[in-house]
């Protein structure tokens, strides 16, 4: 039960974290880091004494043990994409409170105590899942949107105006914002902002049939290589959830998803 308790204040210290800027102090990151140590503590220290208690079946419980360690990494990638980073880290805060009750039904207090904190974690989750998950997000600039996979947290920033894609604080590129246009018909030019060094390489005179773009990012790269001539481009992504963010929510944005000239591949 206080593993539980602390792994939500933990969580809840992390959430109330106001950063000036986009990546914070390294000190600033450990500390926060470190407030989740009491709680993983503890829940070593429970498992030590369920060992401690169960020697005669000790292959058992470790074979379970590991087991269970296994299920709960595999478990995480879809957690993560079906909630959220943070509210995934309710569903262990849950476990642990339903735990509190099974272990010591002689503990009446602490199970009762469990099973109410089980109760309010449970309804966190369902919130979360259901797509409300604006009171458990972290403390960063206007959020559009934010993905969560086993590789990063992919977040749509800024507004209507202007949009940028961040990934895991430190990389960002911009959205582009691609005027309708039939299929086949030339590229509308882009105004001056989005020219920049990726364009060098379209002014070599080099001729453009098929192109290959190593990171879509916010189709910038992509849009360039059309706008230059390109035939057709072909725009790998390791990312799986941008490539989604593409198709499905920003596609009437950046359309790069929509144009028979773009191959969008999720792979390296």
């Amino acid at each position: 039960l206080c593993s539980s308790l602390l792994l939500v204040a933990a969580l809840g210290a992390v959430l109330s974290y106001e950063m000036a800027g986009e990546t914070p102090p390294l000190w600033h990151a450990l500390l926060l880091a470190t407030g989740f140590a009491p709680a993983l503590t503890l829940a070593g220290a429970m498992l030590a004494l369920s060992f401690a208690r169960g020697r005669e079946r000790i292959g058992t419980l470790y074979a379970a043990d590991l087991l269970a360690a296994g299920f709960a990494c595999l478990a995480c990638i879809p957690l993560m994409r079906l909630l959220s980073g943070t509210v995934a880290l309710l569903v262990p805060a849950l476990l642990l409170a339903v735990a509190s009750t099974i272990q010591g039904p002689a503990a009446r207090r602490a199970g009762v105590a469990g099973a109410l904190l089980g109760l309010g974690l449970a309804a966190g989750i369902a919130r979360g899942g259901a797509g409300d998950a604006s009171w458990l997000r972290l403390s960063m600039p206007p959020t559009i949107l934010d993905r969560w996979n086993e590789h990063s947290l992919v977040r749509v920033a800024g507004d209507e105006s202007k949009m940028t894609l961040v990934i895991d604080r430190t990389a960002a590129t911009g959205v582009v914002t691609v005027p309708a246009r039939p299929a086949g018909s030339p590229m509308p030019p882009l105004g001056p902002t989005w020219r920049g060094i990726h364009w060098i390489g379209y002014e070599l005179g080099r001729p453009l049939d098929r192109v290959a773009v190593i990171g879509v990012g916010g189709g910038v790269d992509v849009v360039a290589a059309l706008s230059h001539g390109a035939a057709h481009v072909d725009a790998f992504e390791i990312n799986a959830t941008i490539v989604g963010l593409h198709r499905h929510e920003l596609a009437s944005r950046t359309q790069i998803a929509w144009w028979p000239e773009v191959t969008l591949r999720a792979e390296e």
